[in-house]
């Protein structure tokens, strides 16, 4: 059946923000049975308008006098699709991990035997050699292991779909690594704190309370074109330049074990995200200096770009505490200067593609457009206030 219209009129009735289809809708209640008793899947083109502008500030004593915000958060979604995923451990995972150290081991050994031939090894088969002993150790406690899961695919499905489709993180107790400032962003969005560790026993169950478990999740990014075609146009049909999200499937596994009070928490965080191409805020255009003569302004594109850039690429927000002149230098010391800002944002375009499970029901949601919760480029932008008002005719006076 085509759905089109059906779908469109949830996009006019979302004032063409957004279209939502949630997985406990009953699909024949809303778009008919074209296949009675078959697996169906319900296919969307779609395309996310981008948008460009520009917007102005002037700054008093080195500091805007008010705060300069643009951002976008457009939603694709479902991208992180999980196709299977288990915590505890399962027979084939069990006989997986112990082939993989039994092949380290052979590895090992055969390093070893070149060294008692009298042969040089390389420092990189030095350091491998030195694992050796916790190689071995791991194993022994493989073969302890009794198997033992629970199939958590739906529940981490549902993770992911309260993260908006495009997001799974389990926070980690002691990770190394810093997130990336997309991520962090992401988070901050979601009113998630990452120092917060998660108790997957208490996400998704404990199989076996008395040994470790093993999260294994097994993922499929779809892209922003879930049919996989071969042109990818770099501008929408409205005309805009379009921003893409590559395909990819990945597996992630973590390794826990049971505190005191019977809690378990990863070291390091799992984060499977979809950082786009390019950035969906780009910055074309950035000035700073005397508001009425061009010799005093000064080109201040790419310092306002790593400014961008380093919010995770998705939104730009200057607050009055930035110090413009140390940033930016000083052109024009002692007179009032302005900053401006012309900027432009990426939309969207391509196909997403959710199958039935159970019957009748879509596996996860589908949610495309700027939601009611985002940053939304085409909102309301706030009306200037009457100070903000009087600085600028008093500037256009002087033009």
């Amino acid at each position: 059946f085509d759905v089109t219209d059906s779908l469109q009129a949830r996009v006019h009735a979302a004032r063409g923000r957004f279209c939502i289809v949630k997985r406990d809708e009953h699909l024949p209640s809303w778009f008919g049975e074209p296949s009675l008793g078959r697996a169906k899947t319900l296919t969307v083109e779609y395309e996310i308008n981008g948008s460009a502008g520009e917007m102005h500030e002037y700054e008093l004593n080195g500091r805007l006098m008010y705060p300069m915000s643009v951002a976008a958060s457009p939603s694709v979604a479902p991208q992180i699709l999980i196709e299977s995923a288990s915590y505890g451990w399962t027979e084939e995972l069990l006989d997986a991990w112990k082939a993989r150290y039994h092949k380290d081991i052979f590895d090992m050994q055969a390093i070893r035997a070149k060294r008692t031939a009298g042969l040089a090894l390389t420092r990189e088969d030095n350091n491998r050699l030195r694992k050796l002993p916790a190689i071995e150790e791991k194993l022994k406690k493989l073969y302890q292991l009794k198997a033992g899961s629970v199939d958590a695919t739906g529940l981490v499905q549902r993770r992911v779909e309260a993260c908006g489709g495009s997001l799974l993180f389990f926070a980690g107790d002691s990770p190394e690594e810093e997130l990336a400032s997309w991520a962090s962003v992401e988070l901050q969005k979601l009113q998630v704190d990452p120092t917060v560790a998660d108790d997957l026993n208490a996400e998704l169950g404990d199989p076996t309370p008395y040994q470790s478990k093993l999260l294994h999740i097994e993922y499929l990014i779809v892209g922003h074109d879930a049919e996989r075609r071969t042109e990818a146009p770099e501008a929408t049909a409205s005309g805009y330049e379009a921003n893409f999200i590559m395909q990819r499937k990945g597996i992630v596994e973590r390794v826990l074990t049971n505190t005191d009070e019977g809690k378990a928490f990863c070291s390091e965080h799992v984060l499977i995200g979809i950082p786009t191409i390019m950035p969906t805020v780009e910055v074309r255009y950035a000035s700073y200096g005397h508001p009425t003569k061009p010799k005093f302004n000064w080109n201040v594109t790419e310092a306002v770009k790593w400014l961008a850039n380093a919010q995770g690429g998705s939104r730009l927000h200057l607050d009055t505490d930035l110090d413009l002149d140390e940033t930016f230098g000083d052109p024009c010391p002692g007179m009032r200067k302005k900053l401006v800002i012309r900027y432009y944002v990426r939309g969207f375009h391509g196909c997403t593609r959710v199958d039935e499970d159970p019957m009748d029901y879509l596996s996860t949601d589908i949610q495309i457009g700027y939601l009611p919760t985002a940053d939304d480029p085409f909102g309301a932008k706030p009306p200037r206030n009457a100070t903000q008002i009087a600085v600028d005719e008093i500037q256009k006076l002087r033009m």
